[in-house]
């Protein structure tokens, strides 16, 4: 049988199964190191509990798992076992490999979870503010150079296009004005060259055709001078820069047309040239650079009234066109490009705040989650020092704005809170603490509805205010399932006919919700003990409130430790028993090992039984 590479020792683990447990099922092992829990690891880890793995019964598949306090021995683990436990089934767990780290995590094991062992799952990235610009702007484009940004143009807030030009110092956070450039324009499109900015097209009025002119600013010289005209005048197209060339693909012709052309500008010999047509005609679309091929994302088609949905691919080399099979399924046009580690971030447009991560090497667009921003629409940006910058923008309402902001698309990922307290922390990157003493509810929820039909919702929680309400559970409703901390200073489950489970106390404690969809129940433990069976406080599918906490009498604390939910059957798969210990691990080259009454034997060694 397969061995699991580096590891020295392993155990099989025998699971008794349950009809209707089926694949994907999370059982709960207790393991020591050298003693205790289910079973023990005869101290043969090198760094306990770091270096433990679990495999399927072929010995080399691995399962995921998670350890809930890795400072106790034994500890408590969760692994979600592949397969079907309507039967019984083995699993292996290895040990004993030096340097080993652990790769226990929860979100790959549970349907929901989260141990608030920091706040990124209800923070996220978030937007650095800097230095505002002097006046509002819209509708333009930005370039970095030698540490400053470049923003010439756009539209102002009384709604007229401008020839300024702002130009922020990144390491003083300042900004100035540089010389006016030679006409107005908005939705222009921009480049660089290490010693002038160059401005291309754009529309000298909002409700005009586009136009053709080629503009430099010389920034030692702080002046501009004109270049030659691009081949097809175009407004809000999208660009991008490639060994002193400028692609500049598709975009508005008039208000009510666009072109199919990609414009190529050579910065060097002040040259224009057309490539391959572009796929399709669109307003808005905005491109990233990666390996030498140009993708282009969202825009607006105004032949058909839709946004585009389509990823395009131009590859430089050959000259040429093509579709991707990824999809992006909620477009927007005049959007924000971040390109790092060969992957393109999208962010912005109109009430967009969504973050989206294309990577060219598989093909694959996915939602990593939120970066919030009151003004994402039309936004002049660049990138600088692995951050995107962007500056202005319009708002909800259209308006432009002077704010200046960086942060690192990369960096953002879906948040599973949202919440509206601000006194909501966690503390030692160990435990969530909702306070209120304001006589207010208090709710901290899930982003999205957590499907719970068939399923348990487990949590480790306390309370240290025994006069005050607080609840944890699934919604907010009286009707709906959750632990209520009543004034009367007992712990119920429900509100309307609830159920006494306990007597308050300040101590942590692990409650279950089991929602059975075939009786529309709920049964619940505290501390692993059935406390209620068959109440009618049941719901399919929610948003989780948790906790939701009011303050009555001065002050009311909530804690929690973990939370997450997961395939459930009652009774459930179970420990059942764990073999001899194996060892060798023919990776390093060891002869296989075996132990025989606990004294440890390898293949092919003599050895000799003496009987009387």
């Amino acid at each position: 049988m397969a061995w699991l590479s580096g590891y020295t020792y392993r155990k099989q683990v025998n699971i008794t199964g349950q009809s209707g447990a089926g694949t994907d099922y999370v059982v709960e092992l207790e393991i020591g190191s050298s003693s205790g829990g289910d079973f023990h690891l005869e101290g043969h880890c090198q760094n306990f509990p770091n270096d433990i793995r679990f495999t399927d019964d072929d010995g080399e598949t691995e399962l995921s798992y998670w350890i809930e306090d890795v400072n106790t021995d034994p500890i408590t683990v969760h692994v979600k076992v592949t397969d079907n436990l309507d039967s019984d089934q083995s699993i292996y767990c290895y040990y004993g490999k030096s340097g080993d780290t652990t790769t226990s995590n929860g979100d790959d094991v549970f349907d929901f979870f989260d141990d608030f062992v920091d706040d990124s799952s209800f923070n996220g990235e978030t937007f650095t503010s800097h230095t505002s610009m002097p006046q509002s702007r819209s509708d333009t484009r930005a370039a970095e150079v030698n540490g400053k940004i470049y923003v010439p143009c756009g539209t102002t807030s009384g709604g007229d296009n401008t020839d300024t030009l702002y130009i922020y110092d990144i390491s003083g956070d300042s900004w100035s004005s540089g010389a006016n450039a030679p006409g107005h324009r908005e939705d222009i499109q921009i480049g660089e060259d290490g010693s002038n900015v160059f401005v291309f097209g754009g529309k000298s009025s909002s409700g005009g055709s586009s136009t053709y002119n080629t503009w430099a600013y010389n920034i030692s010289n702080d002046s501009w001078s004109s270049k030659t005209d691009m081949l097809t005048g175009v407004a809000n197209a999208a660009y991008a820069q490639y060994n002193g060339k400028v692609y500049i693909i598709s975009g508005d012709v008039t208000n009510s047309s666009c072109t199919n052309k990609t414009q190529v500008y050579d910065t060097a010999n002040d040259s224009w040239e057309y490539k391959a047509d572009f796929p399709d005609s669109l307003k808005g679309p905005r491109a990233g650079i990666v390996d030498g091929k140009i993708y282009v994302f969202g825009g607006y088609r105004r032949s058909d009234g839709e946004y585009n949905t389509a990823i395009y691919c131009y590859d430089i080399s050959s000259n040429t066109w093509s579709t991707k099979n990824a999809t992006w399924d909620d477009p927007i046009d005049d959007l924000c490009i971040q390109v790092k580690n060969d992957k393109i971030y999208l962010w912005g447009g109109v009430n967009h705040n969504d973050v989206y991560e294309y990577d060219p090497s598989t093909d694959t667009l996915t939602n990593e989650g939120t970066l919030a921003d009151s003004y994402p629409d039309d936004c002049p940006y660049c990138e600088y020092n692995g951050e995107l910058w962007v500056a202005g923008g319009a708002n909800s309402s259209g308006s432009p704005t002077s704010a200046l902001r960086s942060a690192d698309l990369s960096q953002v990922i879906e948040t599973k809170w949202s919440y509206d307290t601000e006194t909501a922390e966690v503390i030692d990157n160990d435990y969530l603490h909702v306070s209120d003493s304001r006589g207010e509810w208090h709710k901290f929820e899930t982003s999205d509805a957590i499907d719970v039909a068939d399923k348990a919702l487990e949590m480790r929680v306390k309370t240290t205010e025994s006069n005050d309400k607080t609840e944890f559970g699934i919604d907010a409703n009286p009707e709906n399932a959750y632990i209520y901390y009543y004034t009367d200073g007992d712990i119920h489950y429900g509100y309307n006919g609830p159920v006494l489970m306990s007597n308050y106390d300040y101590n942590y404690h692990t409650f279950r919700i089991y929602f059975k969809s075939s009786t529309s129940k709920t049964d619940v433990w505290m501390d692993g003990t059935k406390k209620v069976t068959d109440s009618d406080h049941y719901i399919s599918s929610h948003t989780l409130y948790f906790p939701y906490v009011k303050s009555y009498n001065g002050s009311s604390n909530a804690y929690i430790d973990w939370v997450r939910v997961r395939k459930f059957v009652d009774p459930e798969p179970a420990f059942n028993s764990a073999g001899d210990e194996e060892g060798g691990g023919e990776p390093s080259g060891q002869p296989y090992v075996k132990r025989l009454g606990g004294v440890p034997f390898m293949r092919g060694q003599r050895f000799s039984i003496k009987i009387w």
